[in-house]
Order: C-alpha cells, then sequence, then structure tokens
C-alpha cells in the first residue's frame, strides 16, 4: 500500500524526483557536449542518455488508457538512445560505424518502433513485442559490452573507463530486469505503484544518468591525460632530437650520458667529424652536405644497439656512445662503415677519436679526451696526404 502525502504518493513521489534528476543531468550533459570541445562520440552519447532518461519516464508511466504511448514512445525512445550509445562508444574507440552497419542499426530501430503500434493497439500480442524491443536492446547491448571489452584490452591506459562503462551498463540491465519479468508474466503493476521492481526501474534511471555520465566523463579525461602525457613525451623527444639526422643533439645527449654515468657500468666514446665537409657543401651545395650527413647518421645507427647513445654535436661532428658486451667490437665497427677504418663505405672519409668513459665521468673530460685523439688522427691522415 502507498503512504499517501495530499494527493502525491510516495511512489509518485519517488519517480518524480528520479526523472527530474535524471532530465536535469542528461540536460547538463548535452550541454557540456555542444558547447565544450571533446573527443568524437560525446555529443551522441549526450543524445542516447536524453533519449533513453525520457524512455525510462514515458514507459514507467504506463495506463490502461495510453498503455500504446508507454509501449511505442516509451520503448522506442529506449532502443534509440541503446542505438546512439553504440554508435558514441564506437566514435570514440575510432570505430565510426560503416554505411552498412548505419543501415542495419537504424534500419532495425525504425521497423521494431513501427511494429510495437499495431501489436499493442489493434492486436495485443505481448509476445512478440517482447521478442522484438528485447531482441533488439539485447543485439545493442552485445555489441557495446564486447566493444568495451575489446578497448579494456586494447588500450591498457584506458582500461579503468572502459571497465567503469561496462559496469554501469550491466547495472542497468539487471536493475531492469524484475519489471521486464514482471511485464512477461502478467504481474505488473502501474508505474506508480509501491513494488520492488518499479522501485529498481526507475533507480536505474538515476544509476544511467549520473553513474553514466560520471564514468563517460572520467574515460574523456583518462584520454585526454594519456594524450598529453604523449604529447609531453613526443615534445621531449624532439627537444632531444637532431631534426636533421634523427639522432640525439647535443642537448639530448647530454641529458642520456649524464643518466648512464649514474651507474657503475663503463662505456666506449666516439668523436667522429667529416674531413673535408666544407669542400663538399663548397662543390656541391649544402643540400648534398646535409644528404651525406643523414647517410652518415644510418649507418652510425646501423651499428648501435639497445643502450648505446648516438648523436649530432653540431654541424658534422657526431658522437656515440657504446656500452655493454661487444662494445669494442662495435667500435671497430663504427670506425669501419663511417670510412674511418679499413674500409670506406660513405663517399667522403670520417675522422674518429675513442676513449674509455668510467662511471660518474663528466662527459666534457671524456669528449676531449676523445676530441684529441680525433684531431690526432687528422693530423696523420693530412700528414699522409702530403706525403
Amino acid at each position: 500500500m502507498n503512504p499517501v502525502f495530499g494527493d502525491w504518493t510516495a511512489m509518485t513521489v519517488f519517480s518524480a524526483t528520479t526523472t527530474g534528476v535524471g532530465l536535469f543531468v542528461a540536460f547538463i550533459a548535452v550541454m557540456v557536449a555542444w558547447r565544450r570541445p571533446s573527443y568524437p562520440g560525446w555529443r551522441g552519447w549526450a543524445a542516447g542518455l536524453v533519449a533513453l532518461t525520457l524512455g525510462f519516464l514515458v514507459a514507467g508511466v504506463r495506463t490502461l488508457e495510453f498503455a500504446w504511448v508507454a509501449v511505442v514512445v516509451g520503448n522506442g525512445l529506449i532502443m534509440l538512445g541503446a542505438a546512439l550509445f553504440l554508435q558514441a562508444f564506437q566514435r570514440f574507440g575510432g570505430e565510426a560505424p560503416s554505411r552498412r552497419d548505419h543501415t542495419l542499426t537504424w534500419g532495425a530501430w525504425l521497423a521494431v518502433t513501427l511494429l510495437l503500434y499495431p501489436l499493442t493497439v489493434p492486436w495485443d500480442v505481448i509476445e512478440l513485442r517482447f521478442v522484438l524491443i528485447l531482441g533488439f536492446l539485447g543485439v545493442m547491448t552485445v555489441r557495446l559490452a564486447s566493444l568495451l571489452l575489446r578497448h579494456m584490452g586494447l588500450d591498457p591506459t584506458l582500461r579503468g573507463g572502459y571497465g567503469l562503462n561496462l559496469l554501469v551498463l550491466l547495472t542497468v540491465d539487471l536493475m531492469s530486469v524484475p519489471r521486464v519479468q514482471a511485464l512477461m508474466t502478467g504481474t505488473s503493476t502501474s508505474g506508480q505503484t509501491l513494488t520492488v521492481e518499479n522501485l529498481m526501474y526507475y533507480a536505474g534511471t538515476v544509476v544511467l544518468s549520473i553513474g553514466g555520465t560520471a564514468a563517460f566523463w572520467l574515460l574523456h579525461d583518462d584520454r585526454r591525460r594519456r594524450d598529453l602525457h604523449r604529447l609531453n613525451e613526443d615534445l621531449r623527444a624532439q627537444v632531444r632530437l637532431d631534426a636533421l639526422t634523427g639522432l640525439l643533439n647535443r642537448r639530448g645527449f647530454h641529458e642520456l650520458f649524464r643518466e648512464w654515468s649514474q651507474g657503475r657500468e663503463e662505456g666506449t666514446l666516439l668523436v667522429l667529424d667529416v674531413n673535408h665537409f666544407k669542400a663538399l657543401n663548397d662543390g656541391f651545395g649544402h643540400a648534398a652536405g646535409d644528404a651525406f650527413l643523414v647517410e652518415l647518421a644510418g649507418v652510425i645507427r646501423s651499428v648501435l644497439v639497445e643502450g648505446d647513445l648516438g648523436a649530432r654535436l653540431g654541424g658534422d661532428e657526431f658522437a656515440v656512445l657504446l656500452v655493454g658486451e661487444g662494445r669494442m667490437e662495435r667500435a671497430r665497427r663504427v670506425r669501419e662503415v663511417t670510412g674511418s677504418g679499413a674500409a670506406q663505405v660513405l663517399a667522403c672519409s670520417v675522422s674518429a677519436g675513442e676513449t674509455e668513459v668510467e662511471a660518474c665521468e663528466s662527459l666534457d673530460a671524456a669528449l676531449r679526451r676523445a676530441d684529441a685523439a680525433m684531431y690526432e688522427q687528422k693530423r696523420a691522415a693530412r700528414g699522409a696526404e702530403l706525403g
């Protein structure tokens, strides 16, 4: 029995409150979606929330005189919201529905909605109505749940957000089960009667509106923070890289050398300088000089392994830090492929100076020794040319 407050019953107050909350949250979601920049899918999701909230309201206020309104309009809006939710998550995840998928989804929604009227007014075929409604909603729910599960596996950084949305989806579905069972068995009562199934049904609108909005917003926020982190990492990497060769620049080499030197590992440092680079630029143009530097960076990179560092310190001067096992062999290989060893792979020769680097040693000190060795090699090469 319903407690009565004037002309209002407790169930009327409860349903009006939950519906008001749902509509208010849906309105806020729509305003945010249309007035603030967001990822694809946010506007469709907000429109779906409005449709679902209104659908729950219309379907819940079920009377004998206007049963067809609750059946046709209410369920039509609920199915519309479910379809909009699915396509919103598809767009958010970068899986925009194809034209075929779009046609099938909206064609099925229109066909089921139109069929509900003759199955309610001229013929009251409740079994067929349930098959059509639950069939459409079941397909949308399974597709949405599988999409959320798939993206939880594809993008671990957004796993929590997708999981929370999945939890809200399943919770709302479970809260609707008692009312669906009551309707199927013919034991349902008016939406304004205080029963467990009606309480759970209207409470589901609150879970959907508040919980769903919070879950989808958190998913957006997680993605925004992830994208910002990736952007910062990209910018940090760009600051450390030489724009022409893609190797580290002087700043990046100094920073990563400092990080490496905190350990106890020893390394081999090579400084390389192109012989007669000015003549190359003067004779063939700066484009040819740049092309040679890019080629030189490529052959240096081909020798490096994980943990090694390669950098263009400026102009035609390069540096390589080799660490770990086999570094002496790789140092020999660097000399070989750059033309400063027994074989000359490049069009121009390269002078190289080599020195061993101890743990915690400053880069400047190591560079001075390597530079001295490199210039000694240059003087020896020029002497050989003159001789």
